[in-house]
């Protein structure tokens, strides 16, 4: 007897000692939840969370996966996401978005601190959704390539879902949310009025009162200069250097060769070199954006004499000329008093000195000569003074 009850004791014993040696049980880290989908009508679906169990977690967003495929869990198309705290039940209304007879899957999830957690995925077929409604959009105007802002209803954050056209071109859509849209301006428009219409699946919509711009000039720095000068134009142009066109004229008249080249478009101003051209003396400057006109500002095309003083000297006397876009480099250039070459012995783009050359006496041709580059012979664009030159 007393040996059965040592041994009943001993049990006793071990069996506390091994209860002693349990872990306390924890807390289960992850949340338990589950998803449905209700209200599925013409204007969109009900989609629901219900917390079974929240778990220990930090939950840090929640919301709905959304997809076309049962596995799109993996790479949804479409997510919807919260940062408010979330209670033990939470509801949103899908009201965009949704084509009509498709077959979609939903599922809710939790991202906590390190993890993300989904709940079970429910499908439902949809009978679409809210028609686009817009409300405002900004600027007012613009010009081609411009970017603007549509601000509305019931959008599509797919940018495959969504068109937008501003008379009868399509713009470029940048981004796409629910309730905003950022477009481009497409090219070449008219100038003047136009509507903008939205097509969001098969529904449209349409807002009028935008107005495209022509393009503006409102300064020209420097306002002269030979050829291959570097001056700057601000302005209203397009942001899309292929849609600008910098030219040249005279007297309303296109100047041979006058096409600028553009090297830079901040968007508010552009650096244009001047065209290679025969012509010297006053021009005006237009851009064209996609064909339309800007208005004209005057430049000057050098190389221009405006003075020569004095305006008679002998061999080796120093003369000193005044005047306009003058070249930087001397090369392939002439100061001419008839045909004779006078020598230069200094040069800036507004002022020259020249020494008489060695010629017979009398009134002479004063000219500035601008040669064609190696191997071509011949003048480029010639400069002649309006008073003659005497040399005595």
């Amino acid at each position: 007897m007393k040996k059965y009850r040592s041994i009943v004791i001993g049990l006793s014993i071990l069996i506390f000692i091994r209860c002693a040696e349990e872990p306390v049980p924890k807390a289960q880290k992850y949340p338990i939840f589950q998803t449905s989908a209700g209200k599925i009508d013409e204007s969109g679906v009900t989609l629901t969370l219900d917390v079974l169990y929240r778990g220990s977690a930090s939950i840090k967003q929640f919301g709905f996966l959304l997809d076309t495929a049962d596995s799109f869990y993996f790479n949804p198309n479409w997510d919807i996401s919260f940062e408010d705290e979330l209670g033990d039940k939470f509801s949103t209304r899908v009201s965009s978005n949704l084509s009509p007879d498709v077959l979609y899957y939903a599922r809710a999830f939790m991202i906590l601190e390190a993890d993300t957690v989904y709940g079970n995925a429910v499908r439902f077929t949809s009978q679409g959704s809210l028609v686009p409604t817009i409300s405002n959009f900004f600027p007012k105007s613009g010009i081609d390539g411009d970017t603007i802002t549509i601000i509305g209803t019931n959008f599509s954050t797919f940018r495959e879902d969504v068109s937008i056209s501003f008379g009868d071109k399509n713009g470029s859509i940048v981004s796409t949310t629910i309730e905003e849209i950022k477009v481009i301006i497409p090219g070449p428009l008219d100038a003047g009025n136009t509507t903008i219409s939205l097509t969001v699946f098969d529904e449209d919509v349409s807002i009028e009162g935008f107005i495209v711009n022509s393009p503006t000039i409102e300064s020209i720095s420097p306002d002269f200069g030979s050829d291959g000068t570097e001056v700057t134009l601000t302005g209203s142009f397009s942001k899309v250097n292929s849609y600008n066109r910098v030219s040249f004229y005279s007297e309303g008249r296109y100047i041979a060769g006058g096409a600028g080249i553009i090297i830079e478009n901040s968007g508010y101003s552009l650096k244009v070199l001047t065209p290679r051209t025969r012509h010297v003396g006053n021009a005006t400057v237009l851009i064209f954006v996609n064909g339309k006109s800007s208005n004209s500002i005057n430049f000057v095309i050098g190389p221009v004499i405006q003075t020569v003083s004095p305006l008679e000297g002998r061999h080796k006397d120093t003369i000193t000329i005044k005047g306009l876009g003058f070249p930087s480099t001397l090369q392939n250039t002439e100061i001419r008093l008839e045909d004779s070459r006078a020598q230069i012995v200094s040069s800036s783009t507004s002022e020259l000195k020249f020494l008489v050359p060695n010629i017979t006496p009398g009134k002479k041709k004063l000219s500035f000569v601008e040669l064609k580059p190696f191997p071509l012979n011949g003048i480029h664009k010639e400069f002649v003074y309006s008073s003659p030159f005497n040399v005595y």
